[in-house]
């Protein structure tokens, strides 16, 4: 049955700066802060931390209302200039229409204060549609309704906003509550935060003992209250009031999550070229709109998706800003014409840039030039970027660790004779079989015996682009042509070569020294399987919860069912894959995966690269009208997709529709993500007692 739209939305104001506030004092700058007044979502108005003495003050500072889009709903903003001996100064007013927003979508308004000192207050608004939490939300922290006061378990809180906003699960027995007639089926029960984002939930109680669960979000004060409404059956004759009413940071909790407790989260991808590059922009949208990017501690990529990571960390706070900017510098290099990539100029560079490169002691192949080709396909200019720069974009916990990866061959031996991954962060380059690395700098410089012998220039990020992304680089034109007859042929042309690659030189120690004095053969991991799955699940790094995001043409189950048969060979704990033929045939947006019998198994999400509820829906809970129903669109896996591998370049509308649909995938699928988040906290408390 379809589920109503509601006409309610989550509205999230954030305050971001003020640049060239005007002086209020004679001998100081202001001491700026902003409040936020939307009287038709709530009486309270609230306001941002003071910051003292700045022309330019910096807040970041998030706000959410819950709005009715029934009524028009017009936010009051003030600068204001805080004063210790005097009222503070009302510096500024700004109202703002809330019609003007789109749901699903942020925008980022810079209010023009006093143009002629080029004064603005710049504030981010993204409008997000209410899921109907009370039916299947699940979130880690739990309360639990026992007469006469509620208990409960702490899960989260945001810390952008100037009060911290918690996040409570409600979970009560239905069974305490009785009935004079003896029944409660039918009756119902109203739940009310005042101030939160939900405001009341009512449910219906069924005739068994069950467990619901409610979910609030709200700002704890000494103000704040959890009102239970009865039911008059539900009420003993003795009882002299319906409503049921606690102080929320009075009730006692169970225990807080501890560090040890809070769960490991990683992005795992697939290849794919400028598809794969494209909609993972959409991906990382979709989870940044969730709030839960933060919560991403590693994210592993190859091929095409390399190209994604390698712009992004350029950036050393890029998940800590909206994406559009970096979505609309990744378009501007999709769309471009490539044909550019080989002009005479650039074909003088690339052979004035390899001679350098052999100069300077690199060994140089064709995957270099296919490099120097990426580099001019996504940038306008020499790219200077080198892995190690990234450190600055994780120093500090700000952003996930990166983790690149490729497969090491040997020449003169079969691929099936002999495979071995290795893994690229920012740190260093690890040798996942042996367990040695160096120095990410250092990579490409000469060792014997683990010691350097040779230290060379640390290479660009693009030589490194054309290494993990190399199944183009055999022979371009070659493949290019023979891959226009079906997206299949990735897949049949990497299994023919590497099929069954294991270690089975290992076995033999002359044959293994025999290429002891060899270069590393560094290659796509393409060749092998099409996933970065590997470095994820090495045993320290914990991992609880992995959230695949498949951006493979052809079969979208493939990699996932081959990484699961090679984990079950080596040994890895890993959750059983089972997927229906009729689930294959029409696959679903999202699949959870997890394997209640193995604690050491990560939970998996798979995100196929699906158009399904998509056609009809702009946004989650959002019908598409009628004019909107050809921007649903989005054909990814016909012969004749837009999208298919061998494609490099990209019509703006394609690529707008691209990154929408793997927005839309994930923003549609939060009950699963959230559930999945829950549940691994839970494991992790188990393990721990």
């Amino acid at each position: 049955m379809q589920r109503p739209v509601s006409p309610f939305n989550l509205l999230t104001v954030k305050i971001l700066r003020v640049r060239n506030a005007r002086k209020a004092d004679l001998l100081t700058l202001s001491d700026c802060y902003v409040t936020l007044w939307l009287p038709t979502a709530s009486t309270e108005k609230v306001r941002t931390r003071t910051i003292k003495n700045s022309k330019n003050p910096v807040w970041n500072e998030a706000f959410c209302y819950k709005v009715d889009r029934r009524i028009k709903n017009v936010l009051e903003l003030k600068v204001c200039d805080e004063d210790t001996m005097s009222r503070d100064d009302e510096l500024c007013t700004v109202l703002f229409d809330i019609d003007k927003l789109t749901v699903g979508r942020t925008v980022r308004v810079k209010f023009q204060l006093n143009p002629q000192i080029r004064e603005e207050l710049e504030v981010e608004f993204t409008l997000q549609n209410t899921l109907d939490y009370p039916d299947s939300i699940i979130t880690n922290g739990v309360l639990v309704c026992d007469a006469p006061f509620c208990k409960g378990l702490l899960w989260g809180y945001c810390q952008d906003t100037c009060a911290t906003t918690f996040f409570y699960e409600l979970e009560f027995p239905t069974h305490y509550f009785h009935s004079t007639s003896g029944t409660i089926r039918g009756h119902k029960l109203t739940f009310t935060v005042k101030g939160s984002h939900e405001g009341s939930q009512t449910i219906s109680l069924d005739s068994e003992p069950s467990l619901r669960i409610i979910v609030f979000h709200c700002v704890i004060n000494d103000h704040t209250r959890l009102d239970i409404t009865l039911s008059e059956e539900l009420v003993d004759e003795t009882e002299n009031s319906r409503v049921l009413s606690f102080p929320l940071n009075s009730l006692p909790l169970q225990k807080e999550i501890i560090v040890e407790e809070v769960p490991v989260v990683a992005i795992t991808t697939t290849g794919g070229g400028t598809r794969s590059l494209t909609a993972m922009y959409g991906s990382l949208l979709g989870l940044q709109k969730l709030n839960l990017l933060d919560c991403i501690s590693y994210i592993g990529g190859l091929s095409g998706t390399t190209w994604t990571m390698a712009n992004l960390y350029e950036d050393a706070n890029w998940s800590q800003k909206y994406l559009e900017d970096a979505i609309n510098e990744a378009r501007k290099q999709v769309t471009k014409s490539k044909i550019c990539c080989f002009s005479l100029d650039c074909l003088k560079y690339y052979y004035n840039d390899l001679m350098e490169r052999t100069k300077e002691g690199h060994n140089t192949s064709f995957i270099d030039l296919w490099g120097l080709v990426i580099e001019s396909m996504l940038h306008d200019k020499k790219d200077e970027h080198r892995l190690s720069d990234q450190r600055q974009a994780v120093d500090n916990g700000q952003n996930p660790l990166p983790i690149y990866v490729a497969i090491n061959l040997k020449s003169n031996y079969s691929a099936q004779a002999f495979r071995e991954w290795l893994e690229f962060t920012p740190y260093e380059v690890g040798h996942l079989k042996y367990g040695a690395s160096i120095r990410a700098e250092d990579f490409g410089s000469k060792f014997f015996m683990g010691r350097l012998v040779k230290r060379l220039s640390e290479t660009r990020i693009c030589y490194m682009q054309g290494m993990w992304s190399s199944i183009f680089s055999i022979d371009v034109m070659y493949v290019w042509n023979l891959a226009t007859d079906s997206e299949d042929f990735w897949c049949r042309w990497t299994r023919d070569r590497v099929q069954d690659i294991d270690t089975v030189i290992d076995s033999f120690p002359n044959k293994l020294m025999e290429t002891a004095n060899d270069d590393l053969s560094l290659v796509d991991t393409g060749f092998f399987i099409n996933t970065s799955y590997p470095p994820l699940l090495r045993s320290k790094r914990e991992v609880d919860v992995i959230l695949h995001l498949n951006y493979s043409g052809g079969s979208q189950t493939l990699p996932l069912d081959q990484i699961a048969k090679y984990f079950s060979g080596q040994g890895i704990p890993f959750p059983k894959i089972e997927i229906s033929e009729e689930d294959r045939e029409n696959l679903k947006e999202c699949y959870v995966f997890e394997d209640a019998d193995s604690p050491q198994a990560p939970t998996v999400l798979f995100f196929p690269l699906v158009n399904d509820t998509f056609k009809k829906y702009k946004a989650p809970g959002v019908e598409r009208t009628p004019e909107e129903m050809d921007e649903g669109k989005v054909d990814v896996c016909s012969v004749l997709s837009p999208f298919t591998t061998r494609e490099v370049c990209f019509s703006e509308n394609n690529f707008d529709k691209l990154v929408k649909l793997t927005d839309y995938n994930v923003l549609n699928n939060e009950k699963l993500i959230i559930r999945a988040l829950s549940l691994a906290v839970a494991r992790r408390r188990q393990r721990n007692y």
